[in-house]
């Protein structure tokens, strides 16, 4: 539902997917910081995904300022497609229940879709504790900790996720012409920006847009759990990848996650050789990965230096 919240409408509309499981304590206050934005118009679309605490009570009291879906439990991804389909906006930007929008964050970002080969735009984060009594502002941001990329940024993206996904917008068409997300991966944003890397120009703003909680239950509280799922669905991408385009960044990626995994797993005090999920990220699978990527590399700066050189001989005019 369009909100009339701040007067006339103005500029594109925006669809705001924000979906929630059981987190009735935290959900008002991620509405309410998108209802406040001082872009219009706009509609949040929020997706109850099979919630069995107070979440839909909490929700109701929000009346007709926004539009609730319900679903059976099937997580994060699944919620996200489910507004995706009903979202109605040029640009589609994102929330976590558990995160807080600053007023402006739609205003600061929205003006760097002028250029139309940009189709994903990102922006910092305030760091915020959650798992002490009290919350505290932590002294660094997102991008303290993550170095952000602009422009064709698929190289960049092997080094690590730098979207905060809180702070993600993007053309809706493009997201929906590429599938959403894919169901039940921990990865399934860093996965479609690696895809979406591919087609378009990624952009951000430099200073924060939002509060980004970090708290006890998180979803990446555990972190080997995680690793483990992400190496598991590069490995899927990489297979599916028959045109070969992504072939090298994707193999820095695995190559990169399957040393985490490893640091993690000492970390956790595992040894990896009795760890069931070895398979994975077996020792020649790493070499195999670092190989291949090193080998793509330098054809691709090979080619590049060949015809540098050969346009300043005079070889070949193009």
């Amino acid at each position: 539902m369009e909100s009339s919240h701040h007067g006339p409408l103005r500029g594109p509309l925006v669809s705001v997917i924000l979906p929630v499981y059981n987190r009735a304590g935290w959900v008002a206050r991620a509405v309410e910081s998108v209802l406040t934005q001082t872009h219009r118009p706009l509609e949040l679309l929020v997706v109850d995904d099979g919630s069995t605490d107070d979440t839909r009570r909490v929700l109701e009291e929000f009346g007709a300022r926004i539009t609730v879906h319900a679903q059976a439990h099937a997580g994060a991804e699944a919620a996200r497609n489910l507004g995706l389909k009903h979202a109605r906006g040029q640009f589609v930007a994102f929330i976590d229940s558990d995160d807080f929008w600053y007023e402006d964050r739609l205003s600061r970002q929205l003006p760097l879709f002028e250029r139309p080969e940009v189709g994903v735009v990102f922006g910092n984060a305030v760091l915020v504790d959650y798992r002490a009594a009290e919350k505290l502002r932590l002294r660094q941001t997102f991008f303290d900790r993550v170095r952000p990329s602009r422009g064709r940024v698929t190289g960049e993206l092997a080094r690590g996720c730098f979207l905060p996904f809180s702070s993600v917008i993007v053309r809706r068409e493009l997201l929906a012409g590429a599938g959403g997300f894919t169901r039940g991966r921990v990865a399934a944003d860093y996965l479609k920006w690696v895809e979406m890397s591919v087609g378009c120009e990624f952009d951000y703003v430099e200073t924060p847009v939002f509060e980004y909680a970090i708290h006890a239950g998180g979803l990446s509280h555990d972190l080997v759990e995680t690793l483990e799922d992400r190496i598991e669905a590069f490995k899927e991408m990489l297979a599916r990848n028959t045109d070969g385009k992504l072939d090298a960044v994707l193999r820095r990626i695995l190559f990169n996650l399957a040393l985490s995994l490893r640091v993690a797993r000492a970390r956790r005090g595992l040894e990896s050789a009795r760890a069931p999920f070895v398979p994975a990220a077996t020792r020649g699978e790493r070499l195999s990965w670092s190989l291949k990527f090193a080998r793509d590399q330098l054809m691709t700066r090979g080619r590049w230096w060949f015809t540098r050189m050969r346009r300043r001989s005079g070889w070949w005019k193009g």
